[in-house]
């Protein structure tokens, strides 16, 4: 996986490799800024395991939702 600066890009490049939704605002900083630092600083990670918990992105979602609905009506 590449790094990204630009964290949108990151999330597109994350959904479209894995199918799985970060949002922009936290989830998807949070898991560009990790990746950034396991390539950066591989030795501090070595022989460790890593639990990044993906907190969700259900209120980042709900208004796409309804203006999607409100479109189709």
């Amino acid at each position: 996986m590449v790094n990204f600066t630009h964290v949108p890009d990151f999330v597109v490049a994350v959904a479209r490799s894995t199918g799985i939704l970060l949002d922009p605002t936290y989830t998807g900083k949070a898991a560009n800024g990790l990746l950034k630092e396991l390539t950066n600083n591989p030795h501090r990670f070595r022989g460790r395991r890593i639990l990044f918990l993906h907190t969700g992105i259900l209120w980042c979602i709900i208004p796409f939702v309804i203006l999607t609905i409100l479109i189709m009506i």
